[in-house]
């Protein structure tokens, strides 16, 4: 439900705004049926342990993350070859990326996931890059997009044009990504 006068939704909202230190296992009892958009993006950083549950840690644990993201894009992804075998299938797959949604066919988006996914493969040689792996991404991509966007709702974000964000918030969105 969407309801913010529901007793569900008003303990979320407690615990991960308020309190100093979420409970995780409260968090994750709560979630368990899903969680509004609105709080979706910070539910979901707690839960994949994007951020910490102490709440006084997060903006600088996203702030170090997003630096080292930076300097991985530094350090491999503006240092690639044209001829590189992982750029070039990522190159491929992003045009065909959910072509009945106008947010995935700007090109600052696609721009955006060839980082994420280069940088990604790059740090996970194992597995690497393989078709389809940007379907992965999206639901992170849409779910942390949508606390920048008026009404928070995938419906607001699917045709939200990015290019009225900051750099800053572009910035924050595709590393937390």
């Amino acid at each position: 439900t969407n309801d913010e006068s529901d007793p569900r939704i008003i303990k979320l909202k407690k615990l991960i705004y308020s309190d100093e230190s979420c409970n995780m296992n409260e968090l994750r009892k709560l979630t368990w049926i899903g969680v509004p958009w609105k709080h979706r993006p910070t539910a979901w950083k707690l839960l994949i342990g994007l951020v910490p549950a102490t709440k006084s840690k997060r903006e600088s644990v996203l702030h170090n993350r997003s630096v080292e993201y930076r300097n991985l894009i530094e350090q491999y992804y503006n240092k690639k070859s044209e001829n590189d075998d992982i750029y070039r299938q990522i190159h491929i797959d992003i045009p065909r990326m959910q072509p009945l949604l106008s947010l995935f066919q700007q090109k600052i988006v696609q721009e955006m996931f060839e980082r994420i996914l280069y940088i990604w493969s790059i740090r996970h040689p194992a597995s690497g890059y393989v078709q389809g792996m940007n379907d992965l991404v999206t639901p992170f991509f849409v779910t942390y997009l949508s606390q920048h966007v008026p009404g928070n709702s995938f419906e607001d974000v699917e045709s939200f044009d990015l290019s009225t964000l900051s750099q800053s918030v572009l910035d924050s969105v595709e590393s937390d990504s």
